[in-house]
C-alpha cells in the first residue's frame, strides 16, 4: 500500500506499479515535463556553482530546514482536508496566535520552551481546531452547505484570529527565540569542503519525520484510521455503522490546526513575528498542499522539501559563476527567490483544473441568495425614495466637520472598492480574492501618470495627466489584466479560482508593489486630488461630493449590471453554469465580461483610497495588501453579496468603527465573528433582515433542501404511479384495464 492510500485507499490499485502508486497525483502528461524540469534546475545550479560544492551543500542544508516548516503546514492542510472537505484558510491565523501565544509564554513569563511549545501545539492549536468544528463547522455539515458557504466561514476564522492579534499585539514586529539550538550538531564531510549541519536543521527534520510516521501510522493500523477513512467515503454510512462522525471531524480538525500551530512556532524565530505579514508568509505554504492536490501526505512531505531546497539552491543564481561558455545564461533577482512557493502555487493551479473533490464548487449557496419584494414597487415609491438619499448625500458632507469628513470620505473609496467584489462574486458567483491588487494597481497608475510618468518599470516622462483623465486610463488598463484573470474561470469554479486570484494578488504584491524597478526606494510621490473646471477638489468637503458623483455613478453601472437580460444570464450562470450552457449562453464571453467590469471597478475605488489619503501606501501589510483583500472579501459577505448597499455598509464597518474605538482592525473581530455564522444568515445581514420583516424568500434552496424537494417529487410520481401486482394475480388496476379490452 502507498503512502498516499493512508489517507485514501482509493487512490491505490491491486494492479498499478510502483511508480503510478507513489506518482499517482501526479498527471501522467506531467511526469516526464516534471523530471526534465528538475534536471535542468539542477544541471544550472551545478554550473552556476562552479565547483563550490560546499556551498552546494550548505544550500541544501538551509533548505531542507525551511522546507520541513513548510511541510508541516501542508500536511495539517491536506489531513483537515481530506478528513472534513474544507480547505483550511484558518491555518495561518492559527500558526500567528500560536506564535504569539509561544512568544508571550517564553519571553514574559519564562516558561522552558519545550513546555511551551508543548503546551502551544498539543494544547492551544488541537483546542482552536476542536472549537472550529463545534462552533462553524459542524452545523455547514449537518444542512449539507456549499463549498463557498465554508469557504466564507473559514475566512471567518482567519479575519477573527488576525483581528485578534491587531488588537492585542497591533503591527509591530517580534522576534522570538528559536526553538533548537543554532549551534553545529555535525558536518558533512571534512576539511575546507565540510558541510556543517546545525541542530536547527536536525531537529525541524526530525519532526517532519515523526509527525508523518505518526500520522501514517495512525490511519494506516488503527482502528481509528479506519473511521477517519469511512467518514472520508460515506459519511452517512459510516454514521450507520456507528461511527461517530462529530468526534472523527472534531479530531481531524484538532490535528491538523496541531500542526499549524507547530509550523507557526518553528517560523517564527526565522521569518520574524508581525501580525499580518506573518499570516501572508504562512499562507504562502499553501502551494505544498496544492502540489499534493489535497490528498496525499507524501507528496506534501516531498513538495514541502523540495519548494525549501529550490528556494534555497536559487540564491547561487544571484551571483552565479558561470564557466566562460555560459556566461549568457541569466542571474535570478532575489525577489524571485523569495516568491518561489506562490509561483509554484499559481503554476500548479493553472496546470490543475480542480481541486475540489470533496464538496461542490459550483453554487454558492446561501451566501449569495438575495431576497426581493414579492410586489413590484410603485414609481412614486421610487421617485420618493430616490429623491431622499439624493437631499441626505447632499447634506451629510455639510454637516460633517474636521476628521469625520476624512473618514467619511474613506467609507465612499472602499465603498466603490467593495462594489466590485458584489459584481464578480454576488452577481456571477465567481470567487475572486484580488480584488487588491486591481484596486492598488489602479491607484498605482493614477499616481505615475499624475507625476508625469508612464506606469512601467523604467518610469519614462511624460507630460502630467489629468486626475480624472488618469483615473480612467488606470481603469480602463486593469480590464485587459482582469479580462486574463478572467480566463483561469473559464474552466474552474470554486476553491481552486480563489486560490488563482489570491496568487495572482499576491505576486502582484510582491513583484509589483515592493519591486525596486517599480518604484524607487519603494515611496511613491503625494497623489493630488483633481480640479474640476478650474475648481479645485483639494478641501474634503468638496472631494467628498466628487466621491459621492463616482459612487452614483459605480452604483448606476453595478445596477445595470443586474438588471435586464444581462442580469438574468449572470444569475443563470451563477446558480447553474450547465444549466446556462443548456440554454446557449455563452459563457467564455460573459465571465470575462464580469471580470473586466470588476476590474475597472476595483482600480477607480483604489484610485480614489490615494486620493483621500494622499499617498499610495503599498506597504507590505497596508491597506492594498494581498491579506486586505480577503479582509474586505469578508466584510462584504457578511452584510450580502447580491446587494449593493451592501458595500456600503461593509466599507462603513470596516473603516468607521475604527476610528470608533480608535483601535486599528478592531472592525475585523466584527467581521469574523459574523462571517463565522455565515451559514445561519442566508443572504448576508442584509438579506436576512429583507427576509425577517418583510417575509420574502431566499431565490436559490439549500442543497439540504434542494434534496427535500426531490425526494418529495419522487415519492409523489411512485404514490401516482399504477399499482404494481404481486406476480401471481393481476392487480386492481391491471384487471380494469383487462376489463376494458375485453369490452
Amino acid at each position: 500500500m502507498s503512502v498516499e492510500s493512508a489517507i485514501d485507499p482509493r487512490l491505490s490499485s491491486a494492479g498499478s506499479g510502483w511508480v503510478d502508486q507513489v506518482f499517482g497525483w501526479v498527471p501522467k502528461r506531467l511526469r516526464n515535463l516534471g523530471v526534465i524540469a528538475a534536471l535542468v534546475f539542477i544541471a544550472w545550479v551545478l554550473f552556476a556553482a562552479n565547483g563550490r560544492w560546499t556551498l552546494v551543500g550548505q544550500q541544501v542544508v538551509a533548505g531542507l530546514n525551511t522546507g520541513s516548516i513548510a511541510a508541516l503546514a501542508g500536511l495539517g492542510l491536506v489531513v483537515a482536508y481530506r478528513a472534513t472537505g474544507v480547505f483550511n484558510f484558518a491555518f495561518a491565523g492559527i500558526a500567528t496566535i500560536s506564535a504569539f501565544v509561544m512568544y508571550e509564554l517564553t519571553f514574559y513569563h519564562s516558561v522552558p520552551r519545550v513546555i511551551a511549545m508543548a503546551i502551544v501545539v498539543l494544547g492551544v492549536g488541537p483546542l482552536m481546531g476542536a472549537l472550529m468544528d463545534l462552533v462553524v463547522f459542524r452545523s455547514l455539515e449537518r444542512r449539507s452547505a456549499g463549498t463557498a458557504e465554508k469557504l466564507v466561514a473559514n475566512l471567518g476564522v482567519l479575519i477573527l484570529l488576525l483581528g485578534i492579534g491587531a488588537v492585542v499585539y497591533g503591527e509591530q514586529s517580534y522576534q522570538p527565540n528559536p526553538i533548537f539550538s543554532q549551534s553545529q550538531a555535525f558536518q558533512i564531510g571534512s576539511g575546507n569542503g565540510a558541510v556543517p549541519v546545525s541542530w536547527a536543521v536536525v531537529g525541524d527534520v526530525l519532526v517532519i519525520v515523526a509527525a508523518a510516521s505518526i500520522l501514517i501510522a495512525v490511519f494506516r493500523y488503527t482502528p481509528l484510521g479506519r473511521q477517519v477513512r469511512a467518514v472520508v467515503d460515506r459519511r452517512g454510512l459510516a454514521e450507520l455503522c456507528v461511527v461517530n462522525a462529530n468526534r472523527i471531524s472534531m479530531l481531524s480538525w484538532a490535528i491538523g490546526a496541531s500542526f499549524a500551530a507547530l509550523a507557526g512556532t518553528l517560523d517564527a524565530p526565522q521569518l520574524g513575528l508581525q501580525n499580518g505579514l506573518f499570516a501572508i508568509q504562512i499562507l504562502q505554504t499553501i502551494s505544498v498542499a496544492v502540489i499534493a492536490r489535497l490528498r496525499n501526505i507524501g507528496a506534501a512531505i516531498a513538495a514541502g522539501l523540495g519548494l525549501g531546497v529550490v528556494q534555497s539552491l536559487t540564491s547561487i543564481l544571484h551571483s552565479p559563476h558561470y564557466p566562460s561558455w555560459l556566461t549568457w545564461l541569466p542571474h535570478v533577482r532575489d525577489d524571485i527567490q523569495v516568491q518561489i512557493p506562490i509561483l509554484a502555487l499559481l503554476a500548479f493551479l493553472l496546470i490543475y483544473r480542480t481541486l475540489d473533490e470533496a464538496g461542490t464548487a459550483g453554487t454558492g449557496g446561501l451566501v449569495t441568495a438575495a431576497f426581493g419584494r414579492n410586489t413590484r414597487r410603485s414609481p412614486a415609491a421610487s421617485f420618493w425614495g430616490g429623491l431622499v438619499i439624493l437631499v441626505g448625500l447632499v447634506v451629510i458632507p455639510l454637516v460633517l466637520h474636521g476628521s469625520n469628513l476624512q473618514t467619511a470620505g474613506e467609507v465612499v473609496a472602499f465603498a466603490v472598492t467593495f462594489l466590485s467584489i458584489v459584481a464578480v462574486t454576488g452577481y456571477s458567483g465567481h470567487i475572486s480574492l484580488a480584488t487588491s491588487a486591481f484596486a492598488g494597481l489602479g491607484g498605482y497608475v493614477t499616481e505615475r501618470l499624475i507625476q508625469g510618468r508612464l506606469p512601467i518599470p523604467v518610469g519614462t516622462a511624460v507630460g502630467h495627466v489629468p486626475v480624472i483623465v488618469a483615473m480612467l486610463i488606470g481603469g480602463l488598463l486593469m480590464v485587459p489584466v482582469g479580462i486574463v484573470i478572467g480566463y483561469s474561470a473559464l474552466r474552474r469554479k470554486g476553491l481552486i479560482l480563489g486560490l488563482v486570484t489570491l496568487a495572482f494578488a499576491v505576486i502582484v504584491n510582491a513583484f509589483v508593489f515592493q519591486s525596486q524597478s517599480w518604484f524607487k526606494n519603494n515611496n511613491t510621490s503625494g497623489v493630488a486630488r483633481p480640479h474640476f473646471f478650474g475648481l479645485s477638489l483639494q478641501s474634503d468637503r468638496r472631494f467628498l461630493y466628487f466621491e459621492l458623483v463616482i459612487l452614483a455613478l459605480v452604483l448606476l453601472l453595478v445596477r445595470n449590471l443586474r438588471s435586464g437580460v444581462l442580469g438574468r444570464i449572470l444569475g443563470a450562470m451563477r446558480d447553474s453554469e450547465k444549466g446556462a450552457v443548456s440554454v446557449g449562453i455563452s459563457l467564455r464571453r460573459y465571465k470575462l465580461l464580469i471580470f473586466g467590469a470588476s476590474s475597472f471597478i476595483a482600480a477607480i475605488g483604489g484610485s480614489l483610497i490615494a486620493q483621500q489619503q494622499g499617498t499610495l501606501n503599498l506597504q507590505p501589510s497596508g491597506p492594498l495588501s494581498p491579506l486586505a483583500g480577503l479582509y474586505w472579501f469578508g466584510a462584504v459577505v457578511v452584510f450580502g453579496l447580491s446587494y449593493r448597499t451592501s458595500a456600503i455598509a461593509a466599507a462603513t464597518l470596516f473603516v468607521a468603527f475604527d476610528v470608533l474605538v480608535g483601535k486599528d482592525q478592531a472592525s475585523l473581530i466584527i467581521i469574523g465573528i459574523i462571517a463565522l455564522f455565515i451559514g445561519y444568515l442566508p443572504g448576508g445581514l442584509i438579506g436576512s433582515l429583507l427576509r425577517w420583516f418583510r417575509g420574502d424568500s431566499t431565490d436559490e434552496a439549500s442543497p439540504m433542501q434542494r434534496s427535500l424537494v426531490a425526494y418529495a417529487l419522487v415519492q409523489q410520481r411512485v404514490e401516482s404511479a399504477p399499482p404494481v401486482g404481486d406476480g401471481l394475480e393481476p392487480s386492481a388496476f391491471a384487471e380494469r384495464l383487462l376489463t376494458g379490452s375485453r369490452r
